[in-house]
């Protein structure tokens, strides 16, 4: 979950791939395994996608799978986290279609 809601940050922001890993010092095959989720990012990655991005650390690591802090457990996370995921895709392709029709 965590890798798709980078992926939504990178295309919300109309950035490519190649932008993000320049931004976060990396390769881009580096920033596509980290979209791909065959990679964990690492604390200072999640950091830099924060900064990048201007999303709070504690926004993004909501998509972890993680719980650990205790508040939600990881069902319940994982639930919120989905609904969520299922939202700003729909935010973010209605508005690519909006924009299109122009």
């Amino acid at each position: 979950m965590l890798n798709k809601i980078l992926s939504l940050m990178r295309e919300n922001e109309g950035m490519t791939i190649h932008e993000v890993a320049s931004k976060l010092g990396v390769s881009s095959e580096a920033a596509l395994d980290y979209e791909l989720g065959m990679v964990r990012p690492t604390p200072e990655i999640i950091q830099k996608y924060s900064e990048i991005f201007g999303v709070p650390v504690s926004s993004i690591m909501f998509f972890c799978k993680e719980d650990d802090d205790g508040i939600l457990s990881t069902e319940s996370r994982l639930y919120f986290a989905d609904k969520i995921v299922v939202l700003v895709e729909r935010l973010l392709h209605g508005r690519h279609r909006a924009h299109h029709s122009l």
